[in-house]
């Protein structure tokens, strides 16, 4: 399959802002802990694993996407005031 690399900082920051623990957040998608912590690893996700992810955090899977993933882009700069 297409792996997915998710930037594990953003995934992180996104588990921070709900005040969830890795473990937490494992037991909330029903996800192997492994399958969470390999993302701290640079390992690749099932695409239904990301999308399990993403939608529990409220998030677009692209949203997540690592640098090191072929479909990441990075975000638009911001213009400033016209």
């Amino acid at each position: 399959p297409d792996l997915i690399y998710f930037d594990p900082a953003l995934v992180d920051f996104a588990l921070a802002n709900q005040g969830l623990s890795l473990k937490q957040f494992a037991a909330k998608t029903n996800l192997a802990f492994n399958t969470l912590r390999g993302l701290h690893r640079r390992q690749g996700l099932h695409p239904s694993s990301a999308l399990k992810i993403a939608s529990t955090l409220g998030l677009q899977v692209s949203d997540l996407f690592a640098p090191w993933d072929r479909r990441y882009r990075p975000p638009a700069l911001a213009h400033g005031p016209a």
